[in-house]
């Protein structure tokens, strides 16, 4: 009688998968199709120039463009006196400005800023209230 024992597998090493964001980005839908979100490894990271915010415009055929949108420092200071209130470049009201002008331009424009650059020298009224309430920093 020949005995069976098992066969002793030798244990595979598991597959390192590369580490995957903690969530994925959340996106803004335009009515035409595009959508645009903050670039990724911005969060929680220290901006280098505090007059740039960076965004991934997805087309509505699917290709993805970076978009730098740059914020005039003199807006700022137009921005501390027609509100009376300091919102300086690092402030959380900036990333939120940068982003609601992108998502005009892509809105009435039909496509991306030139160059993949938007510069904001002026701010509308209804964003000047924004400011005067924001509570973000």
């Amino acid at each position: 009688m020949r005995s069976s024992s098992p066969s002793v597998a030798t244990a595979v090493p598991p597959i390192e998968k590369p580490a995957e964001p903690a969530y994925a980005p959340i996106a803004r839908l335009t009515l035409n199709g595009f959508r645009l979100w903050p670039a990724p490894g911005l969060q929680g990271t220290k901006l280098v120039d505090l007059s740039r915010r960076y965004f991934i415009v997805q087309h509505p055929d699917g290709m993805e463009q970076e978009v730098i949108i740059e914020i005039d420092p003199g807006l700022v200071g137009f921005v501390e006196r027609a509100s009376g209130r300091h919102l300086a470049l690092d402030s959380s009201f900036w990333m939120w400005e940068a982003e609601h002008v992108l998502n005009n331009y892509l809105w009435i424009e039909g496509n991306v800023p030139p160059g993949g650059k938007l510069r904001i020298t002026q701010i509308d009224r209804d964003d000047l209230q924004v400011a005067t309430r924001w509570e973000g920093d």
